[in-house]
């Protein structure tokens, strides 16, 4: 496997993000990383998918249910197979718009009407 090398510059940690800045900044993300250890269900994960955002997130827990089919899932553990579904989504033209079409029909699953029908 290649060695990634990461421009510092490209990569950006915001701190004290306000809930009306969450959807322009997932919408310009060329990915939304996730490599939690344990979580509650995943919301930030349907939030990047609804903003066309393609998701890598962590193997097990519930992130499957919240990212479905087109996401990735890693062992957040494992840094090379983290390097390599980075790449792999970032150079893979194919692969990356699938996972932001069929991310986004995923997403709809869990819009508001469709959740109060199946309470029901």
């Amino acid at each position: 496997m290649k060695k990634m090398n990461f421009d510092s510059k490209k990569i950006i940690f915001l701190e004290d993000v306000s809930i009306d800045e969450l959807p322009i900044i997932y919408s310009l993300s060329s990915l939304f990383l996730y490599p939690s250890l344990f979580e509650g269900f995943g919301i930030p994960i349907l939030e990047a998918l609804n903003c066309k955002t393609p998701v890598i997130s962590s193997k097990g827990s519930c992130f499957q249910e919240a990212g479905g089919d087109f996401s990735k899932y890693i062992d957040s553990e494992n840094k090379e197979e983290f390097a390599f579904q980075i790449e792999e989504c970032l150079t893979n033209t194919k692969l990356r718009e699938s996972m932001i079409i069929e991310g986004l029909k995923h997403a709809e699953n869990f819009q508001p009407n469709k959740i109060s029908k199946q309470a029901y």
